[in-house]
Protein backbone atom coordinates (compact mmCIF):
# COMPACT_ATOMS: atom_id res chain seq x y z
CA UNK A 1 0.00 0.00 0.00
CA UNK A 2 1.39 3.32 -1.12
CA UNK A 3 2.27 5.84 1.85
CA UNK A 4 0.38 9.24 2.24
CA UNK A 5 3.02 11.58 1.44
CA UNK A 6 3.76 15.01 4.13
CA UNK A 7 3.11 16.99 1.12
CA UNK A 8 -0.58 15.66 0.96
CA UNK A 9 -0.94 14.87 4.51
CA UNK A 10 0.02 17.87 5.73
CA UNK A 11 -2.35 20.07 4.00
CA UNK A 12 -5.33 17.88 5.06
CA UNK A 13 -4.53 17.87 8.40
CA UNK A 14 -4.52 21.80 8.23
CA UNK A 15 -8.12 22.10 6.66
CA UNK A 16 -8.88 19.15 9.37
CA UNK A 17 -8.10 21.10 11.97
CA UNK A 18 -9.33 24.30 11.27
CA UNK A 19 -12.52 22.59 9.85
CA UNK A 20 -13.36 21.41 13.49
CA UNK A 21 -12.09 24.47 15.43
CA UNK A 22 -14.39 26.17 12.85
CA UNK A 23 -17.16 24.35 13.89
CA UNK A 24 -16.45 24.82 18.01
CA UNK A 25 -15.93 28.64 17.15
CA UNK A 26 -19.85 28.70 15.94
CA UNK A 27 -20.87 26.32 18.18
CA UNK A 28 -19.48 27.31 21.87
CA UNK A 29 -18.93 31.29 20.94
CA UNK A 30 -17.24 33.28 18.52
CA UNK A 31 -14.21 34.18 19.57
CA UNK A 32 -12.69 36.67 16.37
CA UNK A 33 -9.23 35.78 17.00
CA UNK A 34 -9.39 32.03 16.79
CA UNK A 35 -12.53 32.33 13.88
CA UNK A 36 -9.75 34.49 11.40
CA UNK A 37 -7.06 31.87 12.15
CA UNK A 38 -9.31 28.91 11.49
CA UNK A 39 -10.30 30.71 7.93
CA UNK A 40 -6.74 31.45 7.05
CA UNK A 41 -5.69 27.70 7.28
CA UNK A 42 -8.96 26.62 5.07
CA UNK A 43 -7.66 29.68 2.75
CA UNK A 44 -3.95 28.20 2.83
CA UNK A 45 -5.26 24.54 1.58
CA UNK A 46 -7.27 25.61 -0.64
CA UNK A 47 -4.54 27.63 -2.79
CA UNK A 48 -2.29 24.91 -2.37
CA UNK A 49 -4.57 22.25 -3.96
CA UNK A 50 -5.09 24.79 -7.06
CA UNK A 51 -1.67 25.53 -6.80
CA UNK A 52 -1.77 29.53 -6.13
CA UNK A 53 1.88 29.66 -4.81
CA UNK A 54 0.34 32.71 -1.89
CA UNK A 55 -0.30 28.75 -0.10
CA UNK A 56 2.49 29.24 1.60
CA UNK A 57 2.17 32.95 3.47
CA UNK A 58 -1.37 31.52 4.77
CA UNK A 59 -0.38 29.02 6.38
CA UNK A 60 2.86 30.23 7.68
CA UNK A 61 0.73 32.57 9.61
CA UNK A 62 -1.81 29.93 10.55
CA UNK A 63 1.22 27.75 12.06
CA UNK A 64 2.23 31.32 13.84
CA UNK A 65 -0.65 31.98 15.27
CA UNK A 66 -0.34 29.20 17.41
CA UNK A 67 3.04 29.10 18.27
CA UNK A 68 2.32 31.16 21.29
CA UNK A 69 -0.05 30.58 24.01
CA UNK A 70 -1.06 33.18 26.71
CA UNK A 71 -3.56 31.91 29.19
CA UNK A 72 -4.70 33.55 32.88
CA UNK A 73 -6.60 32.34 35.59
CA UNK A 74 -8.75 34.96 37.81
CA UNK A 75 -9.78 34.38 41.35
CA UNK A 76 -13.61 34.24 41.55
CA UNK A 77 -14.57 35.86 45.21
CA UNK A 78 -17.62 33.94 45.26
CA UNK A 79 -16.83 30.81 45.11
CA UNK A 80 -13.23 30.69 45.52
CA UNK A 81 -12.15 28.88 42.59
CA UNK A 82 -9.60 30.23 39.84
CA UNK A 83 -10.65 30.35 36.35
CA UNK A 84 -9.24 29.83 33.00
CA UNK A 85 -9.94 31.88 30.46
CA UNK A 86 -7.09 33.08 27.40
CA UNK A 87 -5.87 35.81 26.80
CA UNK A 88 -4.41 34.98 23.57
CA UNK A 89 -5.17 31.38 22.47
CA UNK A 90 -5.73 30.38 18.86
CA UNK A 91 -4.60 26.82 18.95
CA UNK A 92 -6.42 24.76 16.69
CA UNK A 93 -7.92 21.64 18.30
CA UNK A 94 -5.26 20.28 19.30
CA UNK A 95 -1.62 22.01 21.09
CA UNK A 96 1.18 20.96 23.08
CA UNK A 97 1.97 23.53 25.15
CA UNK A 98 4.91 24.26 27.62
CA UNK A 99 4.54 27.08 29.35
CA UNK A 100 5.54 29.20 32.15
CA UNK A 101 3.23 30.24 35.86
CA UNK A 102 3.10 33.67 37.26
CA UNK A 103 0.93 33.95 40.50
CA UNK A 104 0.20 37.29 41.79
CA UNK A 105 -2.65 37.97 44.22
CA UNK A 106 -5.96 38.44 42.19
CA UNK A 107 -4.42 35.96 39.13
CA UNK A 108 -2.20 33.87 37.63
CA UNK A 109 -1.00 34.83 33.93
CA UNK A 110 0.52 31.69 32.12
CA UNK A 111 2.47 32.12 28.93
CA UNK A 112 3.39 29.49 26.70
CA UNK A 113 4.91 27.91 23.70
CA UNK A 114 3.14 25.45 21.49
CA UNK A 115 5.48 22.91 20.60
CA UNK A 116 2.74 21.82 17.73
CA UNK A 117 3.35 24.95 15.85
CA UNK A 118 6.87 24.41 15.32
CA UNK A 119 6.35 20.93 14.14
CA UNK A 120 4.60 22.76 11.83
CA UNK A 121 7.04 24.48 10.29
CA UNK A 122 9.14 21.65 9.74
CA UNK A 123 6.39 19.86 7.94
CA UNK A 124 5.49 23.35 5.94
CA UNK A 125 9.07 22.72 4.43
CA UNK A 126 8.42 19.67 2.99
CA UNK A 127 5.71 20.80 1.74
CA UNK A 128 7.52 23.87 0.00
CA UNK A 129 10.04 21.66 -1.43
CA UNK A 130 8.02 19.47 -2.54
CA UNK A 131 5.85 22.20 -4.95
CA UNK A 132 8.81 23.09 -6.81
CA UNK A 133 8.38 19.62 -8.34
CA UNK A 134 8.16 20.44 -11.97
CA UNK A 135 10.06 23.60 -11.95
CA UNK A 136 12.97 24.24 -14.56
CA UNK A 137 16.14 25.03 -12.82
CA UNK A 138 19.33 26.18 -14.69
CA UNK A 139 22.51 25.27 -12.20
CA UNK A 140 25.79 28.03 -12.95
CA UNK A 141 29.49 27.54 -11.54
CA UNK A 142 29.60 28.53 -7.98
CA UNK A 143 33.05 30.71 -7.70
CA UNK A 144 36.42 29.00 -8.42
CA UNK A 145 35.47 25.05 -8.22
CA UNK A 146 36.21 23.11 -10.48
CA UNK A 147 35.25 19.74 -9.36
CA UNK A 148 32.86 19.02 -12.17
CA UNK A 149 34.88 20.57 -14.98
CA UNK A 150 33.11 22.56 -17.35
CA UNK A 151 29.70 20.82 -17.37
CA UNK A 152 27.81 24.23 -16.32
CA UNK A 153 25.70 25.68 -17.12
CA UNK A 154 23.11 23.10 -16.64
CA UNK A 155 19.69 22.57 -17.31
CA UNK A 156 17.00 20.26 -15.00
CA UNK A 157 13.27 19.49 -14.15
CA UNK A 158 12.90 18.78 -10.60
CA UNK A 159 10.84 15.27 -10.75
CA UNK A 160 11.03 14.49 -6.75
CA UNK A 161 11.52 15.02 -3.62
CA UNK A 162 13.47 12.57 -1.87
CA UNK A 163 14.75 11.14 1.97
CA UNK A 164 18.00 11.58 2.39
CA UNK A 165 20.28 10.41 5.26
CA UNK A 166 16.67 11.59 7.26
CA UNK A 167 16.56 14.49 5.96
CA UNK A 168 13.19 15.28 3.81
CA UNK A 169 14.12 18.23 1.91
CA UNK A 170 16.51 17.17 -1.06
CA UNK A 171 15.13 17.20 -4.82
CA UNK A 172 15.76 15.12 -7.52
CA UNK A 173 16.71 16.59 -10.74
CA UNK A 174 16.55 15.68 -13.94
CA UNK A 175 19.08 17.07 -16.27
CA UNK A 176 17.94 18.15 -19.61
CA UNK A 177 21.25 16.92 -21.44
CA UNK A 178 23.72 14.44 -19.23
CA UNK A 179 27.13 14.92 -18.78
CA UNK A 180 29.94 13.18 -18.56
CA UNK A 181 31.87 12.72 -14.95
CA UNK A 182 34.43 9.93 -13.94
CA UNK A 183 33.55 7.67 -17.03
CA UNK A 184 29.78 8.15 -16.12
CA UNK A 185 27.14 9.49 -17.81
CA UNK A 186 25.11 11.60 -15.46
CA UNK A 187 21.66 12.47 -16.14
CA UNK A 188 20.21 13.13 -12.72
CA UNK A 189 21.87 15.23 -9.88
CA UNK A 190 20.31 15.96 -6.06
CA UNK A 191 20.05 19.17 -4.92
CA UNK A 192 19.51 20.80 -1.88
CA UNK A 193 19.81 24.38 -0.54
CA UNK A 194 22.82 25.09 0.87
CA UNK A 195 21.45 26.76 4.23
CA UNK A 196 18.60 24.77 4.77
CA UNK A 197 16.21 27.18 2.94
CA UNK A 198 13.69 26.32 0.48
CA UNK A 199 14.88 27.00 -2.82
CA UNK A 200 12.68 29.98 -4.88
CA UNK A 201 12.71 29.48 -8.44
CA UNK A 202 13.83 32.46 -9.84
CA UNK A 203 15.98 33.63 -7.15
CA UNK A 204 19.62 32.86 -7.15
CA UNK A 205 21.15 30.30 -4.07
CA UNK A 206 23.41 27.85 -3.54
CA UNK A 207 22.90 24.54 -3.54
CA UNK A 208 24.95 21.27 -2.61
CA UNK A 209 25.10 19.30 -6.38
CA UNK A 210 25.46 15.61 -5.49
CA UNK A 211 25.55 13.42 -8.71
CA UNK A 212 22.89 10.18 -8.89
CA UNK A 213 25.03 7.11 -10.48
CA UNK A 214 21.97 4.82 -10.93
CA UNK A 215 18.38 6.52 -10.35
CA UNK A 216 16.91 3.37 -9.94
CA UNK A 217 19.12 3.06 -6.49
CA UNK A 218 16.78 6.03 -5.29
CA UNK A 219 13.76 4.83 -2.96
CA UNK A 220 10.62 5.75 -1.59
CA UNK A 221 12.07 5.23 2.10
CA UNK A 222 15.21 7.02 3.61
CA UNK A 223 18.41 6.47 1.37
CA UNK A 224 21.79 6.32 2.28
CA UNK A 225 23.66 9.46 1.63
CA UNK A 226 27.01 8.21 1.41
CA UNK A 227 25.39 6.27 -2.09
CA UNK A 228 25.03 9.94 -3.17
CA UNK A 229 27.87 11.83 -2.30
CA UNK A 230 28.16 15.85 -2.45
CA UNK A 231 30.87 16.88 -5.72
CA UNK A 232 30.17 20.40 -5.56
CA UNK A 233 28.06 23.69 -4.81
CA UNK A 234 26.44 25.30 -7.95
CA UNK A 235 24.48 28.60 -7.84
CA UNK A 236 21.07 27.72 -8.91
CA UNK A 237 17.55 29.59 -10.15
Amino acid sequence: MKKLRIEILFPLIVLVLSAVKLLDVFYGGIQISVLIVSLIGIGGVVLYFTKIKYYRQLIYIWILAQLIVINKQVLDPASNTWIKTPVWNTTQTFDLTLSLSFKYPDRITEPGVNVLAIIFFGFLKIVEVSSLVGKKFTFEKFDYNDRLGDVFPLLGTAIRRIKLGGKKDFLLIQLDFPFQFRDLEIAHIIIKERTGRVIRPGEKQTVEVRIVKDVNEITEDDNDIKKFPMIDFAYCQ
